[in-house]
């Protein structure tokens, strides 16, 4: 007779012996495959034809539909939810300085010359307050819409008129990310203007 028969609860000394270990950390990755596939084919057939209803409860159902609709829509599992005040601090601290993708040496801080609402101005009417990259006319400025004159060395001291261009201010939030990239887009674009 086997040794393992003897043993009274082999089942409840098997278990504790397999506790947190893989099948592959057991069986090894063939066999582990082979059970797999055949557990997965044992649950095909017990779910066919059956309501995810049947199969799961009728609040688990309800779930999973709406975060497969949710997926679906592109709908963020966070919409309509808030983050409490010190999720945001340590959002904002993670993200800060040199911890930012978008950090550039402090590149920001660099300010505007005196006249540059003048500048500014004088780029807009020779672009026909016409954003340069989607066409976009836009006459009246809002806190929503509006043009801006974009540096396209990305330089704030070179404002010479080479050097500008009219974008409004969604092209020109999207044209900060691969800056050589556009930088030659926009001097192609600043040969036919001028």
């Amino acid at each position: 007779m086997r040794r393992w028969l003897k043993i009274r609860n082999f089942g409840a000394e098997m278990a504790k012996k397999r506790k947190g270990l893989t099948f592959i950390e057991i069986y090894g990755q063939k066999k582990a495959r082979e059970i797999g596939r055949k557990i997965s084919q044992k649950i095909i057939l017990r779910q066919q034809g059956k309501t995810w209803e049947e199969l799961w409860g009728r609040e688990t159902a309800l779930r999973i539909k709406n975060n497969l609709r949710e997926k679906k829509l592109g709908i963020s599992p966070m919409q309509g939810k808030k983050h409490s005040l010190s999720t945001k601090r340590l959002f904002s601290l993670q993200r800060q300085g040199n911890k930012n993708p978008s950090w550039l040496g402090g590149k920001a801080q660099e300010g505007y010359i005196w006249n540059w609402r003048l500048i500014s101005q004088k780029i807009r009417e020779r672009d026909n307050f016409t954003c340069q990259l989607c066409g976009d006319q836009i006459l009246k400025q809002s806190k929503k819409r509006f043009l801006t004159a974009h540096h396209i060395d990305y330089n704030k001291n070179n404002n010479n008129s080479h050097n500008l261009i009219s974008l409004c201010n969604f092209c020109n939030s999207s044209v900060n990310t691969q800056r050589n990239e556009w930088q030659n887009i926009f001097n192609k674009k600043m040969e036919i203007i001028q």
